[in-house]
């Protein structure tokens, strides 16, 4: 009997078999239906559609993206800063290796730098002082100052001063900049002194001959030139004497050209004895040479005439040559009613003495 199975018995077997083969597997019921254990965010708002846990992750996303922007910055700002300091550290060599003297001034003149060079001539304590006090010779700030104007970054302006330490000529370079983050200038001083008086000494060569120290002609016609044209506007007189040393081929054949040399000369020195201040006396030929007398009508250059030649006869007196100085002379007048010119003038002065020279020949 023990061995004997029922059909109720195996019926109901078969039954519980269906019934679990017909009910769902937990893992299927699960998946079906999820409850999300997520807590729900109370708030009198009205609710955000997106959950805690998604903010923070938007938050940690963007604070990564910050983070690396100012990582990348802190590395730009490095690098312009190493630049920047090798920069300036090139240019502070720079400006002390220069052979000129160099500041740089704030916009009021006060110096806040300045390079070994400078240094040497002025002094260390010259810093915070204003510095046309410590190069120009009165003490005062130039005429045309660019620090007048304001401070433009990067403009430049060049000056030339005169009375400079010590009465010397300079030509100072002013270049607006940033300087310790305030508006400054780079001064640049180039010393021009000699530059300066070499133009002068060429430009003395162009205009006076270099035998007698008097103007030539180019000289005599440009000062001559501007006294007429004075003459005309303010309605004044004036009058040519026009000289020439008698004999002085014979002279120059006889005895040579260095007596002919020092005959000049002494002429030269006559008429500087003879001329007033305000006359201009000018060798315009070999050995011709030229009054013109300001203010001067008849009576006048008659008087300077008598002078001159007293004062050739004082020179032949004390002359230790045997030759003396002879001259013959022609005059002209002006008239501020006339409309003559210059050239007119002097040959009618030219003629005037090449009479009086045949006169004496007889």
């Amino acid at each position: 009997m023990a061995k004997k199975i029922s059909t109720k018995t195996k019926f109901k077997r078969k039954k519980s078999t269906a019934k679990a083969k017909s009910m769902p597997k937990p893992s299927k019921i699960a998946k079906k239906t999820k409850i999300s254990f997520k807590p729900r965010i109370k708030s009198k708002h009205k609710a955000n559609k997106f959950s805690q846990t998604d903010i923070s992750k938007q938050e940690i996303t963007k604070l990564k993206k910050i983070e690396i922007k100012y990582k990348n910055s802190r590395k730009d700002c490095l690098k312009f800063k190493e630049s920047f300091e090798y920069a300036n550290g090139f240019n502070a060599a720079l400006l002390r290796a220069m052979p000129f003297a160099v500041d740089i001034v704030d916009k009021t003149g006060k110096i806040l730098y300045m390079n070994d060079e400078l240094e040497s001539v002025i002094g260390k304590d010259s810093l915070g002082k204003k510095c046309w006090l410590k190069y120009k010779d009165d003490k005062m700030q130039c005429r045309y100052c660019p620090l007048r104007k304001g401070v433009s970054v990067g403009e430049t302006a060049v000056l030339e001063t005169n009375g400079a330490f010590g009465g010397k000529t300079f030509y100072i370079t002013h270049t607006g900049m940033v300087y310790k983050g305030q508006k400054a200038v780079l001064e640049i001083f180039q010393d021009m002194t000699e530059r300066k008086n070499m133009e002068d000494a060429l430009r003395s060569l162009s205009v006076m001959d270099e035998l007698t120290n008097l103007y030539n002609r180019r000289g005599f016609f440009a000062l001559a030139g501007h006294q007429l044209s004075v003459s005309k506007r303010r309605k004044i007189k004036f009058s040519l004497i026009y000289i020439d040393i008698d004999n002085m081929k014979n002279t120059n054949d006889r005895m040579g050209h260095l007596q002919g040399d020092k005959t000049l000369l002494d002429m030269a020195k006559v008429l500087k004895h003879t001329c007033r201040e305000s006359d201009i006396a000018a060798r315009i030929g070999g050995d011709e040479f030229v009054i013109l007398a300001v203010e001067a009508g008849v009576k006048e250059t008659s008087a300077i005439i008598s002078r001159l030649k007293r004062n050739i006869d004082n020179c032949n007196a004390v002359s230790p040559y045997k030759y003396k100085i002879s001259i013959s002379l022609g005059k002209a007048y002006y008239h501020h009613e006339e409309t003559a010119t210059l050239s007119s003038l002097l040959e009618i002065a030219d003629k005037d003495m090449y009479a009086n020279k045949n006169v004496k020949k007889g």
